[in-house]
């Protein structure tokens, strides 16, 4: 530490234990913390009672969302059923089409190897 440190610790030091021996100042210092004790303990407990807030709002979404899903997920299942009752005709006809192709397909290629050959 440099003298200059050291100095203003023992300064700093000294003027508080002059100010601590006055009877009165040493009642203002006790009253200003007193007073900032309060205001930080009523600090907490206001963000203790927002944070309690802020989680029952959190639980009451998330129960709203489930119960949401909980209504929804039956009738979506069943319009999901319906759609795949109604495509399937739809995709064995196409599956037919797709048979179709390939025969077409392997017709050209055999007579292009006939032509080749």
């Amino acid at each position: 530490m440099s003298k200059v440190a050291i100095t203003l610790g023992v300064l700093a030091a000294s003027g508080a234990a002059a100010l601590l021996m006055n009877p009165a100042c040493r009642e203002k210092v006790k009253a200003e913390l007193a007073h900032s004790k309060e205001i930080l303990l009523e600090s907490c407990r206001r963000l203790k009672d927002e944070l309690r807030e802020l989680i029952d709002v959190g639980i009451e979404m998330k129960e709203t969302a489930v119960s949401y899903i909980k209504e929804a997920f039956p009738a979506v299942l069943q319009r999901y059923e319906k759609l795949t009752e109604d495509v399937k005709p739809y995709l064995e006809e196409f599956k037919d089409t797709l048979l179709q192709v390939e025969e077409l397909i392997n017709t050209i290629i055999n007579k292009f190897r006939h032509a080749i050959e």
